[in-house]
């Protein structure tokens, strides 16, 4: 369903058909994050599938008039701000301290938006290639390598292993597709004139997308441990 919305991203806004299915996904994810808090349960990371939908559908039109930002800094900024944003659920879920939680995830986030305004500045991903390899990035990555941990365990004979790939890697899928998909969506006019994107700048995209991010994150923390901040209680 996701594909048929944005592979022509300039004719969502404009087709009632369309707008009224990115409500339908908006507003389901958001029931079920009502209906999980009616039976006491805190499940506002429902809206990580939904929040870049919301960012697409009202912030859109309003990208294009205004343009705020040079292409070179929106490319950074405006991605940072959406996942670093996104964090937010994450905190709301597990009741943790907001202003520590987002300080020590700043640097990961800032490492996801230099390799997304470096590749994106460069060269011209379509959608499918941005949202397939920031899904096979979350797969990866998620819960520090614990789906490759799962993965060589399901191998081995662990059935509950596997069945915990099977439920949990496509929800991890959709929703790392989306952080890289979903800055794409409100920034693809301004990477028109960039030379279409290979194989190989895609591979490259999606080591870096792996590594930087990490690396960045790691100098950040060893900065934040040096001033001697206080992360007790982050998740």
């Amino acid at each position: 369903m996701l594909y048929w919305l944005f592979r022509e991203p300039e004719n969502v806004l404009v087709s009632p058909r369309r707008r009224a299915v990115l409500w339908a996904i908006v507003l389901a994810y958001a029931g079920v994050m009502v209906l999980a808090l009616l039976v006491g349960v805190r499940f506002f990371s429902a809206l990580f599938v939904a929040y870049p939908l919301f960012y697409l559908l009202l912030g859109k039109r309003w990208m294009g008039e205004k343009r705020p930002f040079s292409p070179p800094i929106a490319l950074f900024i405006i991605p940072f701000f959406l996942l670093w944003f996104g964090e937010l659920f994450a905190v709301l879920d597990y009741n943790g301290p907001i202003l520590p939680h987002f300080t020590f995830y700043l640097g990961f986030y800032a490492g996801i938006a230099l390799v997304f305004a470096f590749f994106n500045g460069r060269w011209q991903f379509s959608l499918l290639q941005l949202f397939t390899i920031g899904g096979l990035w979350g797969v990866l990555i998620e819960q520090n390598f614990l789906f490759p941990a799962l993965f060589l365990q399901a191998i081995m004979g662990d059935g509950g292993a596997f069945f915990t790939i099977l439920f949990s890697a496509l929800f991890v899928f959709i929703i790392y597709g989306l952080y890289l998909a979903a800055p794409f969506l409100l920034l693809y006019e301004r990477v028109e004139a960039n030379p279409r994107a290979g194989k190989r700048p895609a591979v490259f995209l999606f080591i870096a997308i792996v590594i930087v991010p990490l690396l960045v994150w790691g100098v950040w923390n060893w900065l934040l441990t040096a001033l001697g901040m206080d992360l007790t209680g982050v998740v």
